[in-house]
């Protein structure tokens, strides 16, 4: 298998790319239902990220080596060597670096569930608190999924199967660790989508956001999914299929995505 990433590839025959990434702990299984609301216009790839599922084999190490892996991966999977990204909360930050380190190689980015830095009073604790509060979970069956109910999250049993695989030690160390020691949002010049879940996403940072990834790109936007928890492609697959859609054609984004700019007057 050597250093490969696994991935899932739809509508071979499309002319765009399009690259998901998912969370810490989660897997290419998370976005089933949110790409099957993406018409078949576009080529589709969802990877595992190192130390996730079918790229188990690989070793997630620190931040510049992952985005020169994801980077490899558009270079050798997407349509002429260019991709739109989606990333969800992990995938977010993932997306957004390799786009301000490979501008050349990327369309847009839709980046939802970051935040500008991932510093500040419980950070180098966190890698702990991930783990420590999620393993337990795993270990009482049905308990995930009541927990996610309470935000209107549906996982089905093969993504729950695959979380429970995917919380590890290694995977909470390192992929926090490389967020606390090493991530800082910086101007992008792909057109970034940055969106917030108003229900379960920092708020506070989405002004400072707004103006850093302008610097980067005027027509980058900052946005919130009224009513959305952290993971709502796992709430409302359609409205963020939709909304992904919209953002690569330039058109108008579904009635719950709302400017930031609007919603803090």
């Amino acid at each position: 298998m050597g250093d490969q990433l696994f991935f899932i590839e739809q509508n071979k025959d499309a002319q765009e790319t399009i690259i998901f990434l998912h969370g810490v702990f989660s897997s290419s299984t998370e976005f089933a239902a949110a790409a099957r609301s993406i018409s078949n216009a576009y080529h589709l790839l969802i990877l595992d990220f190192p130390g996730h599922s079918n790229s188990k084999h690989i070793p997630l190490t620190n931040l510049p080596n992952l985005v020169a892996l994801v980077s490899e991966f558009i270079a050798s999977h997407a349509y002429g060597g260019k991709a739109h990204l989606v990333g969800l909360s992990f995938g977010a930050y993932i997306s957004l670096s390799v786009a301000a380190a490979h501008p050349e190689q990327i369309l847009s980015v839709f980046a939802t569930g970051a935040s500008t830095s991932f510093k500040g009073m419980f950070g180098a604790a966190i890698p702990y608190l991930a783990y420590g509060l999620l393993t337990p979970i795993h270990f009482i069956p049905g308990l995930m999924s009541r927990i996610a109910s309470i935000d209107g999250l549906v996982l089905d049993a093969e993504f729950l199967a695959e979380m429970s695989r995917n919380t590890t030690w290694a995977n909470s160390k390192h992929a926090y660790g490389m967020l606390t020691g090493e991530y800082k949002l910086a101007p992008v010049t792909p057109r970034t989508l940055f969106i917030a879940g108003s229900k379960g996403d920092p708020l506070d940072t989405l002004g400072d956001a707004e103006k850093i990834l302008k610097e980067g790109n005027e027509e980058s936007k900052v946005v919130i999914a009224m009513g959305m928890p952290h993971g709502w492609d796992c709430k409302a697959p359609d409205v963020f299929g939709k909304a992904v859609e919209a953002w690569i054609k330039r058109e108008t984004l579904p009635t719950e995505i709302v400017a930031f700019s609007e919603w803090s007057r």
